[in-house]
């Protein structure tokens, strides 16, 4: 989203906290703003660097679980109520869904476009090295103390709050050998990036 009131832009990664930012930020239209730093690159043009832009990322089996959840509880998603995490996993893209939701966060935040591949399951385009094009980000795991940098730098005062969190264990029971390195193969740039272990 892009808040005048504050001089920043969110880019909005899905089940990364951002439903709550979009809400302490005062963003009152429903439904959540995804776009990627591109699009907003393209929205605001030269004037974008008068705005501080950020995001928050988070641990690719975490996501994948959250966004599981998030789709039978909360969007009640008639494809996938009668199916099990571990075929979500193996269906990501027989399914149908937007990449920018089941692949590698970087794509919204490098310099540079990627191009997902349903069919390969891959990634035909990306950098060779990863230059971003946001001025912070944020991680889910650490959101208290990474949001209070943010709102020192844009001038938000107020308590955090937490919606449209899903109900879940613990991200690691859902997975076997096989689920888990499929996320490991789908997300490996983020991976690797920012560390993210299983």
């Amino acid at each position: 989203m892009i808040s005048k009131k504050y001089k920043c832009v969110h880019v909005h990664i899905n089940k990364a906290a951002g439903s709550s930012i979009e809400r302490m930020l005062g963003y009152s239209t429903t439904g959540a703003d995804h776009r990627t730093i591109h699009e907003y690159k393209e929205v605001l043009g030269g004037e974008i660097k008068n705005y501080f832009t950020f995001a928050f990322v988070r641990n690719p089996w975490d996501k994948i679980v959250s966004q599981y959840h998030h789709r039978k509880q909360n969007m009640k998603d008639d494809r996938i109520l009668n199916m099990n995490f571990k075929n979500w996993v193996h269906n990501l893209d027989t399914l149908g869904f937007d990449i920018k939701g089941t692949g590698n966060q970087l794509d919204w935040l490098c310099e540079n476009r990627w191009l997902w591949n349903p069919a390969k399951k891959a990634y035909t385009k990306r950098p060779y090295k990863i230059k971003l094009a946001v001025d912070y980000i944020g991680r889910f795991e650490n959101f208290e103390d990474d949001w209070s940098i943010i709102c020192n730098k844009i001038g938000l005062v107020g308590e955090t709050c937490h919606t449209k969190k899903s109900q879940h264990a613990d991200y690691r029971e859902y997975y076997d050998d096989k689920t888990s390195q499929i996320i490991y193969d789908r997300f490996i740039d983020d991976i690797k990036f920012f560390k993210y272990k299983f």
